[in-house]
């Protein structure tokens, strides 16, 4: 074989090289991004079970509760934890849902300072009277 041909074949090798080495990464980032979706929407099934949950407790305990919403643009409910130790922190997540049913996801969090010292966990719903 003549060096210009071994040159040829040589820059062949590295290019195919390098064009398997691209579709790897590009199949692994397609992995990871695929993976994460999973994991969001895996997290989301948790919210709305949790949410559902919470918005039929309160339904059924409230004859009030029930006529707001039967008359309300639409609903939020949050699971939430917070700790304090002489300030106070806490967050959760939640969703919104409009009576168009659209489902908006959301993170929220508070922070205090104050005496107190102790944990808490528990869930909020609004109830929404206007799309305002």
């Amino acid at each position: 074989m003549s060096r210009r041909t071994r040159g040829w074949v040589s820059v062949l090798v590295c290019v195919s090289l390098v064009l398997f080495a691209g579709s790897a990464l590009a199949a692994e980032k397609e992995d990871k991004k695929a993976e994460k979706q999973d994991k969001k929407a895996e997290k989301r099934a948790e919210i709305d079970a949790m949410a559902a949950k919470a918005l039929n407790t309160v339904l059924a305990k409230s004859t009030n509760a029930k006529a707001l919403y039967d008359k309300a643009y639409g609903y939020a409910v949050f699971d939430n934890l917070k700790i304090a130790i002489a300030v106070s922190g806490g967050g959760g997540s939640g969703v919104a849902v409009p009576k168009s049913g659209r489902r908006v996801y959301m993170k929220m969090g508070t922070a205090g300072v104050g005496l107190g010292l102790g944990g808490q966990k528990y869930q909020v719903v609004f109830l929404f009277q206007t799309e305002q």
